[in-house]
């Protein structure tokens, strides 16, 4: 039998003038199997990024490619929310991972952008 635990955790990035916050962090399994949705709260308009983590480890970004939602993009206040296909990105895994969402000011997001020119024109992800 595959266990899966997690934990989640927030962080928020400082900068010029008040930093917006994330709270309330929860990680469910989703209807679809292998899927799971990350909630949060969202104190302000932000930039937010996520990291998936194993013992305080990153796993990656390569790891972490098949989200859909409130993530690596500008993000208006109130509760949010994503969904990672986990056993897609890494299958047959069976340890205890850990959410760790940062909220960037708009003005002072990660240092890439992604423009989407075909899928989604215009749309903005951004990544640390």
């Amino acid at each position: 039998m595959r266990r899966i635990v997690f934990v989640a955790s927030v962080f928020a990035m400082a900068g010029a003038g008040a930093a917006p916050s994330v709270s309330d962090v929860c990680i469910t399994p989703a209807s679809r199997i292998g899927t799971y949705e990350i909630g949060y709260t969202l104190s302000a308009r932000a930039v937010v990024t996520a990291d998936i983590l194993t013992n305080g480890v990153s796993i990656g970004a390569a790891r972490f490619s098949t989200y859909e939602g409130d993530v690596f993009k500008l993000v208006e206040p109130g509760r949010r929310g994503f969904f990672w296909r986990m056993r897609k990105d890494w299958p047959d895994q069976k340890v205890a991972v850990q959410a760790k969402l940062t909220a960037w000011l708009p003005g002072a997001a990660p240092d890439y952008m992604v423009i989407d020119l075909k899928v989604r024109p215009g749309a903005r992800m951004f990544y640390p």
